[in-house]
């Protein structure tokens, strides 16, 4: 095999395997051609978590009883990330001895430290210490796969994305390309490589024929433009709707052919149901007010989480101060007769923005999720408290 053909082979490798985000995740070796030679695939280090915020003092005027705010939590330090992959060519395992690879992965990061909490009010509890966060972990050794001499794992794709209308009545083909996980790989490479001691040996390469039906009340070509990420691994089909409506299918296997069954569709107009109602105070008590159209429809089928944006403004000059995005946690939320209640004075951001008079703007972020899918969309409005 000459030089010029065994560059073209490895390149069209190259273009099959790398995936579609992060293309320097995975390397192409040829042993014949680059043996010797030292290959650094090591992950980057983890970011170290931030530390949490100290709370802000609340307002002890009158003579309620106030316990005091948390310091918010340390975030975690970040995950290191992984070494990369090798792919490697190879005549004779013999021709992999002088070939050197690191592929740790990267030290995980240190944790943030918690915020620190402040005192209750007229007798109320202090408020807690935030927790520190956790130590990243160390991220994973990058894989090693092992292609023989004369083999050619399949370059079609084992994933897609493609819109409705280009699977209705046609046949999608993806390909999976098999390994067998086999041990003693310190002992084929360099013994200066930092690897794991298994690698994935190429097997074959299997085709799979991927259909749809469509079995759902709805007209299908009101949504015939709703894209879905198809892909296959280790045998199973699995499918992703990331945008438009949300769907309710099944997957239909008769030996390599799928079938995916579209039974039941919610279109965006029905999970879309939500706009900001009140704000209700009492003190700091600052309670957001969030209303659907149909609370049979959500309780039954869609889970609900908000991040919210919060802004101080002025009238006078619309002047603006930002006091943090806050994703309301289930303690910070009940949901009554059709009606979100977020307990937005709950949050840490200072008592003085909270009184009556001041006037708040607010951005929510609004995610449903239903069957493996989440759709994220806002809301706005401007409120005097």
């Amino acid at each position: 095999m000459n030089i010029l053909f065994k560059f073209f082979l490895f390149l069209t490798l190259f273009l099959a395997f790398k995936p579609s985000i992060y293309a320097k995740t995975r390397v192409i070796i040829d042993a014949n051609i680059e043996g010797g030679n030292f290959f650094d695939l090591a992950g980057r280090d983890g970011f170290d978590g931030s530390n949490g915020a100290d709370a802000f003092e609340i307002d002890c005027s009158g003579e309620n009883v106030r316990d005091g705010r948390d310091g918010e939590d340390g975030k975690d330090g970040e995950v290191g990330e992984a070494g990369r992959d090798a792919y490697i060519q190879f005549t004779r395992f013999s021709s992999l001895a002088t070939i050197s690879l690191s592929q740790q992965g990267g030290r995980g990061g240190l944790p943030g430290l918690g915020g620190v909490g402040t005192v209750g009010c007229n007798g109320g509890l202090a408020g807690k210490n935030g927790i520190e966060g956790k130590y990243g972990h160390d991220g994973q050794y990058g894989n090693l796969y092992l292609i023989g001499q004369g083999q050619n794992p399949k370059v079609g794709k084992a994933a897609r994305v493609l819109a409705l209308e280009d699977l209705k009545d046609k046949n999608l083909i993806l390909f999976n390309n098999y390994w067998q996980k086999m041990f003693g790989a310190k002992e084929l490479f360099h013994p200066d490589s930092m690897i794991r001691d298994w690698y994935y040996l190429y097997k074959y390469s299997v085709e799979y024929n991927v259909g749809l039906s469509w079995s759902a009340n709805e007209n299908f070509w009101t949504y015939a433009t709703n894209r879905l990420a198809i892909s296959v691994k280790d045998g199973d089909l699995q499918v992703v709707s990331y945008n438009g409506a949300l769907i309710d299918y099944q997957v239909n296997r008769i030996g390599n052919t799928f079938d995916i069954e579209i039974l039941n569709v919610i279109d965006e107009f029905a999970y879309k149901n939500l706009h900001l109602g009140k704000v209700r105070n009492s003190g700091e008590d600052l309670i957001l007010e969030v209303k659907e159209e149909n609370a049979k429809f959500v309780e039954e089928k869609i889970k609900t989480d908000f991040v919210i944006s919060l802004h101080n403004y002025n009238t006078t000059d619309n002047q603006e101060v930002f006091l943090g995005q806050f994703a309301i946690e289930e303690k910070n939320m009940f949901y009554n007769e059709g009606v979100y209640h977020l307990l937005i004075g709950s949050l840490n951001f200072p008592a003085k923005y909270k009184k009556s008079g001041q006037y708040l703007k607010v951005n929510l972020s609004v995610h449903r999720k239903y069957n493996n899918q989440t759709r994220v969309y806002g809301l706005k409005g401007k409120y005097k408290i």
